[in-house]
């Protein structure tokens, strides 16, 4: 059977979503604890890779196994009672034995949130990037209507991928008097690239980038030539749509 998990992560205590020798990972803990219940190797297969210090509330990923049947809110219950708390599952479906975690995304929504009050916002630390300054709208509304759409993102990623063209759909900007949460919706994101635009929010809104300067390295692609990246604490990977065949 084949089975899509929706999962919660805190990635603070983690290298990241991809399994590593000798590393804590969430696709690793994750393969433990299906090993404890299958009693053999399960390889997983997220709907992207998050990388060290960014969170999820909705990551998925899918999975094949054919000896145990086991009902899926039961797997999910004995998921969690072998899973540390700071990964938690959401759901379990059982899914055409085709579906892919990955190739089978129609969009993915990631959201950056960012504490702007004055006060550092000590025990969410883990949870926003304090830059405890405030961010203006106007500027950031300008910034962001320049990445919707699709662009060559290479001068905003450290992506090794030969194709770095992606299409962002939507960015919503919500302000509060304390907090900014900047939420981003395409078919795809390359390593750090969200990031890297919040990055590039930034240094807009402290004049070390005009409009100009996005516009030009939009235009004229080269490896992570925007240079800021927002720290991964702000990182949240929020949902994924799936085609469903």
């Amino acid at each position: 059977m084949n089975y899509l998990v929706d999962v919660s992560y805190d990635g603070s205590g983690y290298f990241g979503w991809a399994k590593q020798p000798n590393k804590a990972t969430i696709q690793g803990t994750i393969e433990s604890a299906l090993k404890a219940i299958y009693k053999n190797e399960i390889k997983i297969i997220g709907s992207g890779r998050t990388d060290a210090g960014v969170h999820a509330l909705h990551q998925h990923f899918n999975f094949k196994e054919s000896v145990a049947n086991i009902p899926c809110e039961k797997l999910k219950v004995i998921l969690n009672s072998l899973l540390p708390n700071d990964i938690r599952i959401n759901s379990i479906d059982v899914v055409d034995d085709n579906f892919h975690a990955l190739h089978n995304i129609v969009k993915k929504t990631y959201e950056y949130v960012i504490n702007t009050d004055e006060n550092l916002d000590l025990f969410n630390n883990r949870f926003v990037y304090n830059y405890c300054k405030p961010i203006d709208e106007k500027i950031t509304n300008d910034v962001v209507k320049l990445f919707i759409g699709e662009h060559n993102f290479l001068s905003f990623s450290t992506s090794i991928l030969p194709n770095t063209v992606r299409t962002i759909y939507d960015i919503q900007v919500h302000h509060t008097n304390k907090k900014t949460w900047i939420t981003f919706t395409g078919n795809g994101f390359l390593r750090n690239m969200v990031r890297m635009l919040v990055g590039a929010i930034i240094d807009v809104n402290e004049n070390k980038k005009t409009l100009d300067d996005i516009i030009f390295l939009l235009n004229n692609p080269s490896k992570g030539k925007s240079n800021t990246i927002a720290p991964a604490n702000g990182l949240y990977l929020k949902s994924a749509e799936y085609r469903f065949n």
